[in-house]
This record gives C-alpha cells, sequence and structure tokens, in this order.
C-alpha cells in the first residue's frame, strides 16, 4: 500500500483528503513544523505530499524543499482560485511540485490526480496483478500503470465484498454490506 502526507491546518479538509484518498495509507499533519516532523521520524516515507498552500507556520514550498532534502517525494499542492502561478513557478522550475488542485476538491478529482501523479493503477495500486495473484490485472495489463479505464472502473464497480473476506478485492474498502 502507497503512503501519502497530507498536510492542511484545516481539519475538514485533512478528513475529506483521507476519505478521498481511503485506498492509500494516509498520514495527517496540521502545520509545517509537524509535517517535517513526522516525514523525518517514520521509516516508512509517502511517495507524495498533498499540501496545502497556506499552512500554520509557513507554505507548502517550505515544506516541499525540506522533504527533498532529505529524500525525493512528489508533491501535489491544493490551493485557493485566486491564488497566482507565479507563487508556484519556481516549485515547477526545480521540478519540485509535480501538480496542483483548487480548493474545494471533488474526491473523485483527487483521487484520479493522485494515481495520475504516483503513476500507479488503480485497481493494483501497481502490484501488477489481478485479483488472483498469479494473473495480470486487467485493466493495466500487468504494467502498473494509471489506466483511465481503470480508474473509471474503479469509481463506480459494484463492491463483491459480501462475497469475500469483508474487503471488497476491488477498493480494498472495508464490506459495507454487512453494516
Amino acid at each position: 500500500m502507497y503512503k501519502i502526507m497530507v498536510c492542511d491546518q484545516d481539519d475538514i479538509n485533512l478528513e475529506s483528503c483521507c476519505l478521498a484518498l481511503r485506498s492509500y495509507k494516509v498520514t495527517t499533519a496540521s502545520s509545517m513544523k509537524d509535517c517535517l516532523e513526522v516525514y523525518r521520524r517514520d521509516d516508512e516515507k509517502p511517495e507524495l505530499l498533498l499540501s496545502a498552500y497556506h499552512l500554520k507556520d509557513g507554505n507548502a514550498g517550505q515544506v516541499i524543499r525540506a522533504m527533498n532534502e532529505v529524500g525525493f517525494v512528489k508533491s501535489i499542492i491544493m490551493t485557493t482560485a485566486d491564488m497566482g502561478r507565479d507563487v508556484l513557478e519556481p516549485l515547477y522550475q526545480d521540478n519540485l511540485l509535480h501538480a496542483t488542485i483548487t480548493k474545494p476538491m471533488r474526491h473523485n478529482v483527487l483521487g484520479e490526480l493522485v494515481a495520475r501523479t504516483l503513476e500507479r493503477c488503480p485497481i493494483c495500486l501497481g502490484s501488477k496483478h489481478g485479483n488472483a495473484r498469479d494473473s495480470h490485472c486487467e485493466f493495466c495489463k500487468g504494467s502498473g500503470r494509471f489506466t483511465k479505464d481503470g480508474y473509471a472502473f474503479f469509481l463506480h464497480h459494484d463492491c463483491d465484498c459480501k462475497w469475500s473476506n469483508g474487503v471488497c478485492d476491488w477498493c480494498r474498502h472495508p464490506c459495507h454490506h454487512l453494516n
């Protein structure tokens, strides 16, 4: 399972991001200081940072630069509609920023952006295997790479978790049929 760090001073945005990214392992922080502490402390580094630009004690640009001094991490910044691109241009020029998304975000748009940024198939999460471990994922054809078809299926599939071990084989979410 891939790890994503979400940093935002707004608890509602943190909750919303965690919900939208529930098929990933998500850690959260509410300030630049917390984000960097968690990043330095954890042995398992995130593959992606999703951060609001404005934080209590700094900005996402400072977090991204500090994280990349320790080790490379892909990044997406959540912005407001009135934020100019000139603020983010230095991060793009230094290849530290991979994408931006404007708040408020729709869950499906955020999910697709994360999958594309990580370049992972949303069905097999890059493992290249289908439901049976000895078969190839039918959506990425065993490449582990992002595909639009795989993402569309992930969003609109009929959950079959009531027939399995209480976890849907496709979305890996706890069974909602047992509630």
